[in-house]
């Protein structure tokens, strides 16, 4: 069973993602209709998937902890779609020797 303290953690962890996962949306939108396309929650409910992740790789320090899971979650849809793009280019193609 989860504590209350540990409940309280992965809710700011999982806050923390979140607002990076906004944070990336509001830099990269044109209008205000981007904020709220499919695009944009996806995007969300990534920063909340990366911030909660980050709850089981965090350290004792507090401030750190905060910054890099709000990093998580702005960063996460880089490193995914980077991820992705080099794929879609074969670039990360299984190679035999």
């Amino acid at each position: 069973m989860v504590s209350g303290d540990e409940v309280i953690l992965i809710l700011g962890f999982t806050t923390m993602g979140l607002l990076g996962g906004i944070t990336y949306v509001l830099f990269s939108a044109r209008n205000r209709a981007d904020l709220f396309s499919f695009e944009a929650y996806r995007r969300y409910g990534l920063g909340i998937i990366m911030g909660c992740l980050y709850h089981f790789l965090h350290s004792d320090w507090n401030f750190p902890n905060a910054a890099t899971s709000f990093f998580y979650g702005l960063g996460a849809t880089f490193i995914i779609e980077n991820i992705l793009d080099r794929i879609r280019r074969g670039e990360l193609a299984a190679t035999s020797p």
